[in-house]
């Protein structure tokens, strides 16, 4: 009887085993390659979500400068998660690395999503002062953290003689700008470096 069960683990665990793959196209952040390109790790308990990994951005035409990794904390009781973040810049082949965080307002709790946001944003997505407000959600049946900023004041014109801020620079890149959280991972600053994803490959 034993026999049998493990053979059964056996087949089990070789119809799950995961196959490593390069992706067609690298995950790049600059001129940094993501080596490993999975769903960040997200941890849900009673009254608490935590997870932890890097940004991507997704059909954004503003991508970041470098590397940046998060830790996540919301609290049900408290109405809040709590962002902390390592973030590296880059300025030709010199780089440096950059600690900040963020804290956001929870707006929504329910069984299928978070919604968090932050009137205040100086965070790593951005530069400059550019009125933006933060906003991280997470869906809770895809098990996966999203971040979005937008302005929350109009930008003045490039041609007003009051301008603060060129509305054709940083902050129009910063707006609409949508992030990914995916998993914690090693980066190559190698031009030729390629990223791995995992598929789960089952037995015929």
């Amino acid at each position: 009887m034993r026999g049998i069960a493990l053979l059964l683990l056996s087949t089990f665990a070789i119809a799950q085993a995961q196959k490593a793959e390069f992706s067609n196209k690298p995950v790049k952040d600059g001129p940094f390659t993501h080596l490993i390109d999975e769903p960040a790790r997200i941890t849900v308990s009673r009254g608490s979500i935590y997870a932890l990994g890097v940004w991507v951005a997704s059909g954004s035409s503003s991508p970041p400068a470098g590397p940046s990794v998060s830790e996540i904390y919301c609290s049900h009781t408290e109405g809040t998660c709590h962002e902390q973040m390592a973030n590296m810049v880059t300025i030709g082949d010199s780089f440096g690395l950059k600690p900040d965080s963020a804290d956001y307002h929870v707006t929504r709790w329910t069984d299928s999503e978070v919604v968090a946001e932050n009137r205040d944003v100086k965070g790593p997505l951005l530069a400059g002062e550019c009125h933006l407000m933060g906003i991280l959600k997470i869906d809770l049946s895809l098990k996966k953290v999203y971040a979005y900023q937008t302005l929350v004041e109009p930008v003045m014109p490039s041609n007003s003689q009051n301008k603060i801020i060129d509305s054709e620079g940083m902050c129009k890149a910063a707006n609409n700008t949508l992030w990914e959280l995916r998993q914690d991972t090693m980066f190559s600053f190698s031009p030729d470096a390629k990223t791995v994803t995992y598929t789960l490959q089952r037995s015929k």
